[in-house]
This record gives C-alpha cells, sequence and structure tokens, in this order.
C-alpha cells in the first residue's frame, strides 16, 4: 500500500467515524451542543516550547457552564519528526476541582503538501486523591495548508479510561476545522467536533464547537512545532 491510498484510507476512516456518530442522535436526551472557547499563549526558542491555556466549556445547548480549566505545558522538539510534551491542567467544575498531569509522543511528518499529527498521551487525574483515575488517548490530524495564512484540517481520536467505575474505551471524537493565521504570531481556530461518550450506565453523544485564539510570543524554533487542536 503506498502512501496515497494509506492517506485515503485515513481519510475515509475519520470522516466514517464522524458520520457513524452524528447518525446515532436518535433521541433529545442522548444528544447535547456543546461551546468550548478559549485562548492559548506560547512562547520558546530552539527546542524548547511552553504554552499555557485557558479555555471555558458550555454544555446544555450552551446555557450551562460545565467547567473552566487553566493548563501549562512544556514542549521538547526532539526532531523533525518526534515531540515531547508534559503538561498539567487544573479544571473547576460545579463539582469541584480536577488536577490532571500528562505526558505525550507527538509524530509529524509530511504526506506531499498534507501534513500528518499524531498524539498518543497517556494521562492521569486526581492521582493525590481517591477518586483518581487514568487514561489513554490516540488522536490524529490531517493538515493541509492552502497557503501561510489558511489551514484547514479533519482529525479524530478515542480516550481510553481506567478507573474505580469504568475500565475501557470512553470517548471517541471527530471532526474538522480550520486555522487562521492573522500573522506568524497570532492564530484563529473554529472547529467543530462530534463525540460520543460511554458513562458506564448510558451513552450521550454531542457536537462540539471549539474556537481558540492563539498568541505566540515567539516562534524561533529549530524545528517547527506541531499544529494541532487539544480536545
Amino acid at each position: 500500500m503506498n502512501r496515497k491510498t494509506k492517506f485515503l484510507v485515513i481519510i475515509f476512516l475519520i470522516v466514517g467515524c464522524t458520520h457513524s456518530l452524528y447518525s446515532q442522535e436518535t433521541t433529545a436526551d442522548n444528544w447535547d451542543n456543546e461551546l468550548w472557547a478559549g485562548t492559548k499563549f506560547s512562547w520558546g526558542e530552539n527546542k524548547f516550547k511552553y504554552s499555557g491555556e485557558f479555555q471555558t466549556r458550555f454544555n446544555q445547548d450552551y446555557q450551562e457552564l460545565e467547567n473552566w480549566y487553566i493548563e501549562g505545558a512544556a514542549h521538547y522538539l526532539s526532531s523533525e519528526h518526534i515531540e515531547l510534551v508534559a503538561d498539567a491542567r487544573n479544571s473547576v467544575s460545579p463539582a469541584g476541582n480536577s488536577f490532571r498531569l500528562g505526558l505525550a509522543v507527538i509524530g509529524k511528518f509530511n504526506i506531499g503538501k498534507f501534513m500528518v499529527i499524531n498524539q498518543l498521551k497517556g494521562q492521569g487525574d486526581n492521582i493525590l486523591k481517591s477518586n483518581n483515575s487514568y487514561a489513554l488517548r490516540e488522536v490524529l490530524y490531517l493538515n493541509y495548508p492552502i497557503n501561510k495564512k489558511w489551514i484547514p484540517y479533519v482529525g479524530g481520536g478515542v480516550f481510553f479510561r481506567k478507573s474505580d467505575t469504568f475500565n475501557g474505551l470512553q470517548v471517541i471524537r471527530a471532526g474538522a476545522g480550520v486555522y487562521y493565521n492573522y500573522n506568524p504570531l497570532h492564530s484563529l481556530s473554529i472547529n467543530y467536533f462530534v463525540g460520543q461518550r460511554d458513562l458506564g450506565n448510558r451513552t450521550t453523544y454531542s457536537g462540539i464547537l471549539l474556537l481558540q485564539f492563539t498568541i505566540r510570543f515567539s516562534d524561533d524554533y529549530i524545528y517547527m512545532p506541531a499544529h494541532f487542536i487539544n480536545f
């Protein structure tokens, strides 16, 4: 199987996954429209990149604040094709605070004009509390830079959870979006994902509109950082 065939297979799998999830919107009780909106800051040089992010999430058809979080991350650009990322996130919701640590390996390479980004990430939630849980996520993005300003993409991922109350595949998400770069240091991304979540006793579905404004204070890197949305 050549590279072009592999790429087409991946495209069909992601589009098929999105259609399958969307087609399962059978009852209003199982479907919710969500809005995620946030701002991300990044800086660094050479092989190191750092970032901070603030995001709010609304559910119940955009009417209710589900949570908000602050996240910090450190990236090591080990080569042209590999990044190592460590992050920490504190989320605040009506149910209380949740603290998460994560460690990821990001692979990035080109197929013609397409940029392929693959993230494999392990995370621990509330690791110092009795209700701790662990998760593994696998996410794939396919970017297509039209020019320096416009970069549309498709992407999808799965989340495996291990906790006292759940063990197995918990979340599937897939969707598409576009980055608009005002200039090398400022960009806006508009994204829409369809998701399925297994709550143990029932399965829910959602449509997620995600808006993110990114401010970069520098872009002086030896290797180009991966360009993707962390959903």
